[in-house]
């Protein structure tokens, strides 16, 4: 018995009823350095911002309320930058997900719980979403 495979030039590439001419979400990374600077995402992208803080001394990261449908803060987490060490400094990580096409700004404050109030920093990126 023959098999015959049969391609188009329809555009679509299918596999199981899965189009495959469409490319999987990606993970962008955002790290202090790329302060002030613009990223391009797609819907379905997520953001994931990285900024390094000391507990320690009372001093976090906060994302100010998003008021825009393109983004929304899926998570957050904390990991122990090395050394670890009880106190020592760690990385705020903030995960977004990218849920309609726009453009949204992110504004980070470093604040302390030693002086209620006060901005020690402030980190802003812009998301492009297609």
């Amino acid at each position: 018995m023959a098999v015959v495979l049969v391609l188009t030039t329809t555009g679509l590439a299918q596999s199981g009823g899965v189009d495959m001419t469409k490319t999987a979400p990606q993970s962008v990374a955002i790290t202090e350095e790329q302060n002030g600077q613009t990223f391009k995402v797609r819907v379905g992208d997520e953001a994931v911002v990285t900024l390094a803080a000391a507990p320690g001394l009372g001093n976090f990261w906060q994302l100010a309320p998003l008021n825009s449908p393109v983004a929304v803060l899926a998570g957050t987490e904390r990991a122990a930058i090395p050394p670890a060490m009880p106190g020592g400094s760690v990385n705020h990580l903030f995960h977004l997900q990218i849920k309609s096409a726009g453009t949204v700004a992110l504004h980070f404050n470093l604040l302390s719980v030693r002086m209620p109030g006060t901005k020690l920093s402030t980190f802003v990126v812009t998301l492009q979403a297609e």
